[in-house]
Formats: C-alpha cells, structure tokens, sequence
C-alpha cells in the first residue's frame, strides 16, 4: 500500500530478519550498516504520500490497466496491475504481480524465510522486544511484498470489479536491499566467526545452518537488486551452497563418545552406533565433546498365579554435552516380555529393545539436528 505504515513496516522485516542471533554488543560494521538503512528509510518516508490511494470509477477503462508503463516509466519504475471484487484483494494480487515480475527464483526458497521465522518466533534471533514488529515478520516473511511497493491507482469498473496499479522505484528500492545484502554478509561473517574447536560442536552446526539460511535469503536479493538495474558484484555474497557444505563438513567431525551398560552381547551398542553413523557423526572414544549414556536394565518380574516367567526391560539413552554435563536429548523406551523359562524371556526382551530403539530412535535424533539452535 502506499502508506508510510506498509513502507516502514515492510523494510523493518527485511532488516530485522537479519540481525544476528543473542549477541551481547553488535559489531561496528553491522552497527553502521543498520544507520544507512534507517537512513534510507528516511529517505524514504520524506516523500509526501496519502493514506489511501482514491478510487476513480466509470465506463472508460484507463489505459494503465491494460499497460501499466503508461504512467510509470519503464526506465525508472517496475508496475503491475492486480484485479479482484475486493479492493484489498485487488491490491494484494498487484503486489503479488509485481513479485513474479522478478521471476520465480525471487520465491525459490521460502524454506529458508520459514526457519529464519521459526527462529525469531523462539528468541534465537534477537530482534525486538516488540512483539507486533515480530508478528509481521513472521506473517511475511514468505516475500509476498516488496521493500517500497506502493499502489499508485486503483480503478473500478461498472460492474464493480476493482483494479490496482502497484510500483516500485527502481533506484530507491535497489539502494536499500543492497544495503540490506550487505549487512546480511557482515551477519553471516560475524555468526561464523569461531575456533575450531567451537566450529565443531553443535553449537558451531546451528550458527553455520543460521548462516545458509541468511544467505539463501540473500540469494533472492540479489536477484531483486540485478532486476531493480543495481550489482552485488562489490558484496562479496555467500552462497547458501558453500554454507550449507560447511554445515555438512562440520557434522562429520563432530564426535559422540558412546557409552553402552548392560549390553552383554554388544546388540544394542551396535544399533546406537548405525544410528550415529548414519548421521554423519562419528564415534570416538576419547576426548570427544559429547557423550551417548545408553543402559540397558532387564529385571525379572513377579507375575503371581502364571507359569510363565517375566522380563521387563528399561532402555535409556542420554546425549550429554560433557562440558557442561547438559543432557541434549532424552531417550526412554520400556516395555515386557514373558516366556517359560526366564532365560527366554529376556532374550525376547532384548529384542523387544532393539525393535523399540530402531523404531523410534533414527527419527528421534534426526529431528534433533534439524532442530538445533545455537545456545543463548
């Protein structure tokens, strides 16, 4: 819309969505990034501009709604025209419009834009404390707007279907999401910033996950600025796919000490590791960051008035950081089994717990390393 509300709003998502997570002080670089956006933006918002774009109404159909540069200059501006019954409708569609006209890799991975949301939403990203400012980010970070969109003319015809005319300023536009690309670089080289030794833990997974994201939203940047006429050649822009190697190279040199009790005949330590392994995690014995606690209890159980002999079993599986001793990840299965003789019956036992942790377990963990966020 063409409000000083939509614009403002609009441009705050796009930069708020890019200030790195829980930092005590932000660098001067990025801290000098941010003043040049909020410069821009008062830029801006200098122009005099209406609430609300009048309606005009009649037979004869203007010529924008068929050919929308003939009011906004090819050269200068980029305009689409979107139609509904519902002026609000109407104006979305022209907004929508105006997106796909810088093609569909500018919504090529709404992926990102979901997790760099769900990230604000639970605080791992420190944005605001205002809690409306985070509603919208959320709410829109799937693109469905520009940074400066505007509607510019809104006709409606005799039978009341309603036309909108939106725009954006080539130039203006441009300047800000260059500024915007930028600081998003200075994000990802700063929340990368780390030892080795910090880089391989899952600390150093989630920051660098973070940053592909960063840099997949700034991929479809890029594409906006060269449609706007403008270069990200000087940025020196990461790609979400060196990032996203990175991440994968990290993970593979993440150790788990894995540490199995009551498994006398190595079954259940065996399961644990296919499972790590299959991750991409390796297993060391020593000196690694993290440790699997696994045991295995079997307890023969008393079942009154019943010639069959009983064995509950308890399967508990612990990923501790060892530094701090914090339990990462929980794992608890139970269950019983019965037979003639005792022997039997914790031999079923035993399978019963393999059943149990190959039934939950790979599902239990992947979703923990999809999930996993960079410590407050």
């Amino acid at each position: 819309m063409k409000t000083k509300a939509l614009i403002f709003i609009s441009i705050l998502l796009f930069f708020a969505g890019t200030v790195l997570y829980a930092q005590t002080s932000i660098p001067d670089e990025i801290d000098e990034a941010i003043r040049e956006i909020e410069n821009l933006i008062e830029n801006m918002r200098s122009v005099p501009e209406t609430d609300r774009i009048p309606e005009t109404s009649g037979n004869t159909q203007p010529r924008w709604v068929n050919d929308p540069y003939s009011i906004y200059s090819r050269d200068q501006y980029i305009a689409a025209v979107g139609f509904d019954d519902d002026r609000a409708e109407a104006e979305k569609k022209a907004i929508a419009s105006l997106v796909s006209v810088f093609g569909r890799s500018v919504r090529s991975d709404i992926s990102a834009a979901e997790l760099y949301s769900q990230a604000v939403t639970q605080g791992h990203i420190n944005i605001s404390e205002n809690k409306n400012l985070q509603e919208a980010i959320v709410s829109a970070a799937s693109l469905d707007s520009l940074i400066g969109a505007q509607i510019g003319n809104v006709w409606v015809n005799d039978r009341g279907r309603v036309y909108a005319l939106a725009f954006i300023e080539k130039e203006k536009a441009a300047a800000i999401y260059t500024e915007i690309a930028r600081m998003n670089q200075l994000n990802i080289n700063n929340i990368t910033a780390m030892s080795d030794a910090e880089k391989h833990t899952f600390d150093g997974y989630a920051r660098y996950k973070i940053a592909s994201n960063i840099a997949a939203v700034n991929a479809q940047y890029a594409n906006i600025i060269t449609a706007l006429g403008g270069s990200t050649a000087s940025l020196n822009l990461s790609t979400a796919a060196s990032l996203n190697l990175e991440t994968s190279n990290i993970l593979r040199n993440i150790a788990i000490n894995l540490n199995v009790e009551g498994d006398s005949s190595n079954r259940i330590q065996g399961i644990f590791a296919r499972i790590i392994n299959r991750e991409g995690l390796r297993i060391q014995e020593n000196n690694a960051p993290y440790t699997l606690s696994v045991v295995l209890t079997l307890t023969e159980a008393d079942v009154p008035n019943n010639r069959n002999s009983f064995c509950d079993f308890v399967i508990t599986a612990n990923l501790i950081e060892n530094l701090s001793g914090a339990v990462l990840l929980s794992f608890t299965n139970t269950g019983r089994e019965s037979h003639l003789s005792y022997d039997r019956a914790a031999a079923r036992a035993l399978t019963a717990a393999e059943r149990a942790i190959n039934a939950q377990y790979p599902a239990l963990f992947k979703d923990y390393l999809a999930k996993v966020w960079p410590r407050e």
